[in-house]
């Protein structure tokens, strides 16, 4: 998605499927409208106003009815009188039991470390849609490879070369053994803040054979240092040791993946979780990115009493937490995100306006949207 000086675009994706079937996504485009019934869904669809009308009115009625609930909260327990008593006590069960979920929806890591105990690595596909999103992954996977044979068959070849990545909120490994599988030219950083979801990772019989994966747990929205909200004092070097990031140096990497990640944390987090990513990169690295987008099927289905505190924001029924970006939001989001100067071998001063001072900017190269139609 964005890079401090990437010279090749990368292509993120706005999307609340993660199930998509294989290599047809975003494949399927509606050119005929009689031809609407051939297939059970369409991609890159344009919303009439109405259909956008329809979706900001059911968010907005969530949001209204979660603040009425929320300031009912406490009169909900107050009944005394027999007749109105059973009604008004399942009132307040409702509501308890809403407070519940959204109190406990802040134990992020155990609640996917149970998510992962009782699925292991059989809920989530792989996913094999990576290429067509990203297809400057493939380009750099494809070109060191080359390097590498042209490099060996000249006896020139020294040590072979490889596509550096890190994969933030790895789960069970639905994308870095796919990847894996189709390059050997790769060498894979993968962490999740979930022990038991680095515990499948490691036991996939990929992980020692190939000796290219390196998981480990880290939560990289965690409090660390005396700031409380991250070494923001501190160098990336520091910060980077404290959050756990094992073996990963600043300015290392060539690409960094978050895929649906990003909305299971807290909004106030994302600027510090953007920095921390982007200071991994290389020069010319680029951070892929797809997630959530608002107005998602699965965010109008949701009932009132899943609303959390910030807008777009909801705790699913298991606990866990997801948010909806819509895409000026995130360009913006990268765009704000400052990356030190003095970072990795060599620096990145020359992808930086005298303007920027001691710091540069990410650069956005492309920020995609699919709204996607579902044929019932």
């Amino acid at each position: 998605m964005a890079s401090p000086s990437a010279p090749a675009p990368a292509k993120p994706a706005l999307s609340g499927d993660d199930e998509d079937d294989g290599w047809t996504v975003r494949s399927r485009f509606l050119v005929d409208p009689a031809a609407v019934l051939d297939h059970n869904a369409w991609d890159d669809v344009e919303w009439q106003p109405e259909q956008l009308e329809r979706a900001q009115n059911i968010v907005k009625q969530q949001h209204e009815a979660a603040r009425n609930q929320s300031s009912n909260d406490v009169d909900a327990g107050a009944w005394g009188g027999a007749s109105d008593a059973p009604a008004t006590h399942a009132a307040a069960q409702r509501s308890a039991q809403n407070r519940d979920l959204r109190d406990s929806s802040c134990d992020g890591a155990g609640r996917w470390d149970t998510f992962y105990l009782q699925h292991d690595d059989g809920f989530f596909k792989d996913r094999q849609w990576l290429f067509k999103e990203f297809p400057l992954l493939q380009i750099a996977m494809e070109e060191t490879t080359l390097a590498n044979a042209t490099a060996a068959s000249s006896g020139n070849g020294g040590a072979a070369k490889a596509v550096e990545i890190l994969e933030v909120g790895c789960g069970a490994g639905n994308t870095i053994y796919p990847l894996l599988s189709s390059c050997t030219a790769l060498k894979v950083h993968a962490c999740d803040f979930a022990p038991t979801a680095v515990d499948v990772v490691k036991a996939h019989p990929m992980y020692n054979e190939t000796g290219r994966v390196h998981a480990f747990v880290c939560d990289i929205a965690a409090d660390v240092g005396e700031s409380g909200c991250g070494l923001l004092n501190g160098s990336p070097e520091e910060e980077h040791e404290l959050l756990g990031l094992q073996g990963i140096q600043p300015g290392s990497l060539d690409f960094v993946i978050t895929i649906f990640v990003l909305s299971a944390i807290d909004p106030h987090r994302f600027p510090l979780v953007m920095r921390r990513l982007a200071s991994v990169l290389k020069p010319g690295g680029c951070l892929l990115f797809r997630d959530y987008g608002l107005y998602d099927l699965t965010q109008l289905r949701f009932k009132p009493g899943r609303v959390l505190g910030y807008p777009n924001q909801y705790v699913r029924g298991d606990g866990t937490k997801v948010y909806y970006f819509n895409k000026e939001e995130l360009k913006g989001l990268a765009q704000e995100t400052m990356v030190p100067l003095n970072i990795g071998s060599g620096g990145i001063s020359e992808a930086v306006d005298s303007s920027h001072g001691s710091d540069c900017r990410l650069i956005v190269r492309e920020c995609d949207e699919d709204r996607r139609l579902l044929v019932n």
